[in-house]
C-alpha cells in the first residue's frame, strides 16, 4: 500500500473538510554547513477530517523516495478509546506502534514522531545544538 492507495480509500470529504498537505524538511532551519554530510530528507504530512471539521487522521511519508518503499506512518483518532493510534507500513505489513497514551509515557516520551501526543516536527523531537549563522 502506498500513501496514494491509502488517500484514495478515503471517503470523499467535503469542502470544508479538504485535506491540508503540508512539506517539511528534517533540517530545513539548519543551515547546511553546521550539519556537514547529513541527510536532509523531505517528508509530506497530510492532515485529514475525514469524520466531521476535526482533523482524525495524520499522514506522514517520504518525499523524495519511491512511495511504495518509502516509510508510511499514519496516526488515526479512535473515538471509542479518545486516543490517536499509530500505525506504521513495515511493507508488507502494518505495525501499530503506539497511541496517544504511549506518546506521553515516560520511558517513550520524546521517542518518535510524536510528542505529548501530538505529531511533532523532526526539530521538536529532541534537544539540537545547532551553532548561529
Amino acid at each position: 500500500m502506498t500513501v496514494h492507495d491509502l488517500l484514495a480509500g478515503l471517503p470523499q470529504a467535503s469542502p470544508a473538510s479538504n485535506p491540508g498537505v503540508y512539506l517539511i524538511s528534517e533540517a530545513g532551519q539548519i543551515p547546511p554547513r553546521a550539519m556537514p554530510g547529513q541527510l536532509r530528507d523531505i517528508r509530506f504530512v497530510v492532515a485529514c477530517a475525514v469524520q466531521g471539521r476535526e482533523v482524525d487522521l495524520l499522514i506522514s511519508t517520504g518525499a523524495n523516495e519511491d512511495p511504495a518503499t518509502t516509510f508510511l506512518q499514519v496516526a488515526a483518532w479512535d473515538p471509542t478509546a479518545r486516543v490517536f493510534n499509530y500505525s506504521m507500513r513495515t511493507a508488507p505489513s502494518w505495525v501499530w506502534a503506539g497511541n496517544s497514551w504511549s506518546a506521553l509515557a515516560p520511558e517513550s516520551r520524546g521517542k518518535g514522531m510524536w510528542i505529548n501526543a501530538s505529531s511533532a516536527p523532526p526539530q521538536q523531537r529532541g534537544p539540537a545544538s545547532v551553532p548561529p549563522d
